[in-house]
């Protein structure tokens, strides 16, 4: 019998903010230079580009990627895109968990399944305005095949894994976010230094049960904090976060 994941409150926050210690180059960081953002000025919300010559000098990559709003696309979903940059910001460790889970999962089904055949739809929903920014909280994540792709992503996805080198193993998702006006959609790629479902630092469990209680047990840790559960834990990794930015 598969043993439970065990209680969220049980596990200190010092050990989940341990796992943002090797993800600062990914915190607000340019997509083509890799430049950390400042404190105090955000980079291009289309494609986090630092600066219009990254931008310029960019240009053939960036305008198969961007995803710049116009202004009637801007007043369909406000802030939202924004938000989501934030909440993928704060939280990517944990959402790293997630997405890797949901891989194993697909793979107990379906052997041949992988990155390329399958991406990760994470659904999302608003949060009343006394919750913590950026007010959004997670869903419960599923593995859909590739032909499932919006066509308006599929040429960013396909773009993004020819990035990536051959022996890294990336995982494709996109962000659903349900509103009062409508539905935002985003892509987003997290990549992985070893393949997270065979590195058996990983230890995931091989059987379903396990695996959807541990997805629980993490997409519970994130929307406590994002909840305002847990408060202390939220303030810590923007704490963290902060600092490894001014570092």
């Amino acid at each position: 019998m598969a043993s439970a994941a065990p209680s969220q409150q049980l596990v200190p926050n010092e050990f989940i903010l341990s796992l943002y210690d090797d993800c600062d180059a990914e915190l607000f960081s340019c997509t083509y230079c890799g430049k950390n953002e400042p404190d105090d000025t955000e980079f291009s919300e289309c494609s986090r580009c630092s600066s219009r010559d990254c931008q310029v000098e960019h240009w053939k990559q960036h305008k198969i990627r961007c995803q710049k709003f116009s202004d009637e696309q801007k007043q369909e979903y406000g802030k939202i895109p924004g938000r989501v940059r934030r909440f993928n910001a704060y939280y990517a460790p944990i959402v790293s968990k997630i997405l890797a889970i949901q891989m194993a999962l697909l793979k107990l089904e379906n052997k041949n399944a992988n990155p390329t055949t399958h991406f990760v739809m994470l659904p999302m929903s608003e949060l009343p305005r006394d919750a913590s920014r950026p007010r959004l909280k997670i869903g419960k994540a599923e593995a859909m095949p590739m032909s499932d792709l919006p066509a308006q992503y599929r040429q960013h996805v396909e773009f993004g894994l020819s990035q990536y080198p051959p022996d890294t193993y990336v995982i494709p998702y996109i962000w659903g976010v349900t509103f009062p006006g409508g539905k935002y959609c985003g892509p987003g790629m997290t990549a992985y230094e070893t393949n997270p479902i065979l590195d058996p630092m990983e230890k995931l469990p091989r059987d379903r049960a396990a695996l959807e209680a541990l997805g629980a047990f993490w997409m519970n840790i994130l929307n406590d904090c994002a909840e305002s559960r847990r408060t202390d834990l939220f303030s810590a990794i923007k704490r963290k976060i902060k600092a490894q930015r001014r570092s």
